[in-house]
């Protein structure tokens, strides 16, 4: 229902401008009735149902993505594991899906089919530990489910099978090609994968076989990039939903903007997105390229190229945004729009004039405290730790901006140590009069706020909206910054009290 509600507003917002103010309400009410009927003809309920005793009382998820390139998540059903260990969980599919659930140390897969029913296992239960909880990188162990009550031909069934095959064949012949660098070993290992049958019926993991074996070609060096370019994706239909085909196409166009650039012409791509700021022109540019004719494919890898550089200094973050802006208001295919609409409230959570990230977390004395908490004070934003040199260094330049600015300015420490207590330690050694929060309740918070050093500072307005992103920290140009900051405030700053306390003997 998301796709179709997206897909009828898609369509009224592009010829609204069209039509007068009767005609577009009459033209939305009758797409909304069109859509809704189709929708029901083409979407079908999935049912996954299960017992798990050692999983009791535990809330579960079913998520898939919402693409493969921002990688965001989308829950499409909860369920509470009851007290003798049963669960069920409905939801909707429009079409052969990866459904994904996170269990512990486990993220359990399995592809499953509009209007089937699956009846499935979870692993033995093993929480994560507290370190791993706290880590927003940890590295799941990865488990795909069967159906119990499966024949073994199902899609799942036959890209489980395709999987295995493809294990053993490889663990065999990979080792061969390291040690003797024998191009005729990758050629018969792609060979035999290519000769690998699935019936012709089921056309989801045909198109699975045919890019993982793409992926392998990729590994083993048989193949170039730009020859898999020309192979698996010129002059061919763009799946968006099928994992091995994205995956494929995150290796072969990763950082295609910035590589592309560098060819002769690659002036123009900076000149289009950070000068001119102009969707139409990127894409002329790049359909120059004969591997990107298609502006399907073209504009999916415009896309990914504008999400890979939101964290690098390549070009202006707000410069992609304004073209990231251009294809969602201007794209004719529907995923685009969606791929669009995620990568804006993703990264306008970073860029200047946005709100950020909220949260709630708890400080030193285990007390809640959020964001919105701070509205109507300037607000320092730090991510640090109390074991790195550099933000104890920078702690009593801050307890000197606390003393100066305090009456407008929130300092705010927001610390990734590695349990709350060390945090408690410190803040009761050391006195630092400004809130010290732990990140152990919204862990994510580290990639949200894409952190990747300590310390790292934001400044926020009194409207809870970015200033800088990143801020410099105090011992770069903070303070001429913050000074500004509360001059356009008509704020002044407090004036420190000079040392009365009598000087030691011989001081001048």
């Amino acid at each position: 229902m998301k796709a179709t509600a997206r897909a009828v507003m898609h369509f009224c917002t592009r010829f609204n401008k069209k039509l007068t103010a009767s005609g577009s309400v009459v033209l939305l009410l009758f797409f909304t009735f069109l859509f809704h009927f189709s929708s029901i003809a083409q979407t079908k309920k999935v049912v996954v149902l299960g017992k798990e005793k050692g999983y009791a009382g535990e809330d579960i998820e079913f998520f898939t993505r919402t693409d493969y390139i921002t990688q965001q998540r989308e829950v499409l059903a909860k369920c509470t594991v009851a007290p003798d260990g049963t669960f069920r969980a409905e939801f909707p599919l429009f079409e052969t899906q990866l459904v994904m659930v996170d269990l512990g140390i486990y993220t359990c897969y399995m592809y499953m089919e509009a209007g089937q029913t699956y009846r499935i296992a979870f692993p033995s239960r093993r929480d994560k530990t507290e370190s791993e909880r706290l880590n927003p990188y940890f590295d799941p162990v990865i488990l795909q489910l069967r159906d119990l009550d499966g024949d073994g031909h199902s899609t799942n069934d036959r890209i489980a099978q395709f999987d295995r095959y493809l294990d053993s064949v490889s663990n065999t012949t990979l080792p061969r090609i390291a040690e003797r660098d024998s191009l005729f070993s990758a050629k018969g290992l792609i060979e035999k994968l290519k000769n690998y049958s699935i019936p012709a019926q089921y056309a989801f993991a045909n198109q699975y076989k045919e890019y993982r074996i793409g992926l392998m070609a990729y590994m083993t060096e048989s193949m170039r990039i730009q020859a898999l370019s020309k192979l698996y994706f010129q002059n061919r239909r763009v799946l968006h939903r099928n994992p091995a085909y994205m995956e494929l196409f995150n290796i072969v166009y990763d950082k295609y903007l910035v590589y592309h650039g560098r060819t002769e012409d690659g002036q123009q791509i900076y000149d289009a997105i950070s000068k001119e700021r102009n969707y139409t022109r990127l894409q002329k540019i790049l359909a120059q390229n004969d591997h990107l004719t298609g502006d399907t494919l073209r504009e999916l890898v415009i896309l990914k190229g504008l999400y890979d550089e939101f964290y690098s200094s390549n070009f202006s973050r707000n410069a992609l945004f304004s073209i990231v802006d251009s294809i969602y208001s201007t794209t004719d295919v529907l995923e685009h729009t969606n791929i669009a609409q995620q990568i804006r409230e993703r990264i306008s959570k970073l860029l200047p004039g946005f709100i950020p990230y909220s949260f709630t977390l708890r400080d030193a004395k285990g007390q809640s405290v959020s964001l919105k908490d701070f509205r109507g004070h300037l607000v320092l934003l730090c991510f640090c730790t109390t074991t790195s040199y550099s933000c104890i260094q920078d702690f009593e330049l801050l307890r000197r901006y606390h003393e100066r600015y305090g009456d407008h300015l929130r300092i705010i420490s927001i610390c990734a140590d590695q349990d709350s207590a060390s945090m408690q330690r410190f803040v009761a050694a050391t006195n630092y009069p400004w809130v010290f929060l732990h990140y152990g309740e919204a862990p994510n918070l580290i990639r949200d706020y894409d952190i990747r050093s300590y310390p790292t500072y934001f400044l926020l307005d009194t409207d809870g909206r970015i200033i800088l992103s990143p801020a410099p920290g105090p011992q770069e140009n903070l303070e001429r910054i913050l000074f500004e900051q509360f001059r356009q405030r008509h704020w002044t700053p407090r004036i420190p009290k000079p040392n009365t306390s009598p000087r030691p003997r011989g001081a001048v």
